[in-house]
């Protein structure tokens, strides 16, 4: 506790204690943004200024504001310094051209057709303070002027932004938001004045594997299809303030099991549901409260949704982020997937990103875990899934450096080198099959450690200006072990629990960086992976990746690996895997993913080396 005191006080310091580092207005060249303020018939007048990022819609545009001129008949109108065309594909959303120019404000999506006019693909109410409009698009050209931040064009609009303004560089790569997720024309409807929101995500998700015991002799092929219907609705109560409110349905079902026990299970979930306060007392602070997803870009560290209060951060050059989690009850109707081991779990994150220079930036991150969950006692008959064969109290500490460089015509190299350390310390409990009851298990033995290990990894991906665009990546990652497991301290490094390790190397897709079929913990491991890349189309993309596995030492398992078999604890030689993964983003509002992996079992498995086992993952997502 007082590691983790200490660690937390220190966070909290630089937390409050962070300095701007002003960039100038080049930085934002080429930059998707989005800017508040007032335009007052000659000049527009920036109040402030947040980064958009999203990675497509780079010829779309959006204003806010209220309606100044209408011409119906000749479908043209007129929004601040912008002005505005339509015609019969243009969607109207609970509303009518006539009846916006009494509207106290209505948001235009389009396409822009040349300085200061777009073309309206959507028109829908919105909220927006009296007076202010709200130009969303890329910065095309950015001047010398007296302030850092001034001297923008957006949207072909000249705009002058005092540095003061400039908020959130990282914008929803640091704080993603989900309403910031989605497509910019979603179904809007006013409610009291201001616009209620409603969209989310219909996904599929189809998985076939094969031979995952590395024995073609055993009956374990299996093949689901797992759906999900997420619905969305924000509603904005000012123009700080935001309510956020997400629920899931799901259904499993193994369409084909070998063993002929086939599986199927429906669930309602809770999603995120968080009230979002923005410029608290009209500071560069914003809090953020209830459930909600913490993500970091590499998600190495936390890619999960926490019942949390989070305190952000933002400058032009800074994020800084301090939140206290814990679970505030079941999150699925479904109790198999509450899972025993986030119960009653306290978690402090902090996560801070320092922008030191143009498109290179360096990240901490800490995290305190203490599981205050009930311990169970030796001989206690515990329900078969309710198992929590581990209670901790940990910390960890690390950081991150990445950047891209810019080679001109012999391409980009982007580049990440991190590490991490977890001390502190765990109860462990064994659990054993109770005869004659396949529903209990029973608590067999409990025992005491403390856990000290470390990791680290590091990677570039060279992206090629050739035709298709080419990315070579290479990458290596380390998990230290234990030499002894079972006697004294456990030396192996585990990651927090939240991690998704997945990330992007040069293609549309995030993908299992470590394996999409192993997708194993980087704990006792050796994993170096190569990878290249194509693009084609718009926005689609193939990459095939090559995946090492060595132990650090020899040891009888995997920490979370997806192959049913163990290694034999004398050969430290685990394996290789081979993926191929398709991504296909051209189709809006469709997001297609196909993964096709293969993994060659190593001498670790002793007679089963030379095995294979296989996977196909196709995902289609529906965004609406």
């Amino acid at each position: 506790m007082r590691v983790a005191a200490t660690y937390t006080s220190r966070l909290i310091a630089l937390a409050l204690a962070v300095t701007v580092s002003v960039a100038g207005a080049q930085d934002l060249l080429g930059r998707k943004v989005k800017l508040t303020g007032q335009w007052d018939g000659v000049q527009f007048q920036g109040t402030r200024l947040q980064v958009w990022d999203t990675h497509k819609d780079s010829t779309r545009g959006r204003v806010r504001g209220k309606v100044e001129h209408l011409d119906v008949p000749n479908r043209t109108l007129r929004i601040g310094p912008i002005s505005v065309e339509w015609d019969l594909k243009t969607r109207w959303e609970g509303l009518a051209p006539e009846q916006i120019a009494s509207m106290p404000a209505v948001e235009v999506s389009g396409a822009v057709l040349s300085p200061a006019k777009l073309r309206a693909k959507s028109v829908r109410p919105a909220s927006i303070g009296p007076g202010q409009f709200q130009l969303r698009g890329t910065v095309m050209a950015a001047g010398t002027a007296r302030d850092a931040a001034s001297g923008l064009t957006l949207l072909g609009v000249p705009v002058e932004v005092p540095s003061g303004a400039v908020k959130n560089l990282y914008g929803a790569s640091l704080t993603r938001r989900p309403d910031e997720r989605r497509p910019s024309d979603q179904f809007s409807t006013s409610v009291l004045g201001r616009p209620l929101t409603i969209g989310g995500e219909l996904k599929t998700q189809s998985r076939y594997l094969k031979d995952l015991a590395l024995n073609p002799q055993k009956l374990d092929d299996v093949a689901r299809i797992d759906q999900e219907l997420q619905i969305e609705l924000s509603y904005p109560l000012n123009d700080r303030a935001l309510v956020f409110l997400e629920g899931k349905v799901l259904y499993e079902a193994e369409v084909y099991a070998q063993d002929k026990s086939r599986k199927f299970e429906r669930s309602l979930e809770r999603g995120e549901m968080w009230l979002y306060l923005d410029q608290l007392f009209a500071s560069n602070f914003s809090l953020q409260i209830g459930r909600q997803n913490f993500y970091e870009p590499r998600s190495w560290w936390w890619d999960q949704d926490l019942d949390a209060v989070r305190f952000h951060y933002n400058t032009l050059d800074w994020h800084a982020e301090l939140s206290v989690a814990r679970e505030l009850g079941d999150v699925a109707t479904e109790l198999d997937r509450n899972d025993p081991q986030r119960e009653d779990v306290l978690r402090v994150l902090a996560h801070t990103a320092w922008r030191w220079a143009r498109n290179h930036r360096l990240d901490a991150f800490f995290l305190y875990h203490d599981d205050r969950s009930e311990r169970q006692r030796v001989g206690e008959l515990v329900t078969k899934g309710r198992e929590d064969p581990s209670d901790a109290t940990l910390v960890w500490a690390g950081g991150r450096l990445s950047g891209e460089l810019d080679f001109a015509q012999h391409g980009e190299v982007d580049y990440w080198i991190e590490g991490a350390a977890v001390r502190g310390h765990e109860r462990l409990l064994d659990f054993h099959r109770v005869s004659g009851r396949p529903d209990r298990r029973v608590v067999d033995s409990r025992a005491k450690r403390d856990v000290s290990g470390w990791a680290f990894e590091s990677g570039v991906s060279w992206q090629a200006e050739l035709p298709a665009r080419p990315t070579l990546t290479l990458s290596y990652a380390f998990g230290s072990g234990d030499r002894n497991p079972g006697h004294g301290a456990d030396r192996s490094f585990r990651q927090t629990g939240l991690q998704g390790d997945k990330a992007r190397f040069g293609g549309v897709d995030r993908f299992r960086y470590y394996g999409e079929l192993l997708n194993p913990e980087l704990s006792n491991l050796h994993i170096p992976t190569a990878a290249v890349g194509f693009s084609f189309w718009d926005a689609s993309s193939v990459e095939f990746l090559y995946h090492h596995y060595r132990q650090v030492h020899a040891a009888d398992f995997l920490r979370n690996g997806r192959v049913r078999s163990s290694p034999d604890g004398r050969s430290t030689d685990i394996g290789q895997e081979f993926d191929i993964v398709l991504g296909l983003e051209d189709w809006e509002p469709f997001e297609i993913e196909a993964v096709v992996s293969a993994f060659r079992a190593g001498a670790a498995y002793g007679s089963l080396a030379g095995n294979m086992a296989y996977a196909f993952f196709l995902n289609v997502d529906y965004n609406f």
